[in-house]
């Protein structure tokens, strides 16, 4: 949720570079709170690692409306 809420206030659209953040941002894009460019994985000396940066288009009204639920209970 913390990347989601981060994605609500960030203009868009919004490079992502993490590993890890591009890892939650699979899960949001398959939930529909966000729309997406997720490159795929290479095979890297024995390690899997993104070919290139995420980019955020949009975080859908879904999107948004989970962030509000979620500042609410917070």
């Amino acid at each position: 949720m913390k990347l989601l809420a981060a994605l609500c206030e960030a203009r868009m659209p919004s490079t992502v570079f993490e590993p890890d953040d591009i890892e939650k941002l699979l899960v949001l894009k398959a939930t529909g709170f966000v729309e997406a460019d997720i490159p795929p994985m290479l095979l890297d000396e024995e390690s899997y690692r993104y070919s290139a940066p995420a980019v955020v288009i949009k975080v859908t009204e879904r999107g948004f409306a989970a962030c509000q639920m979620h500042e609410q209970k917070a």
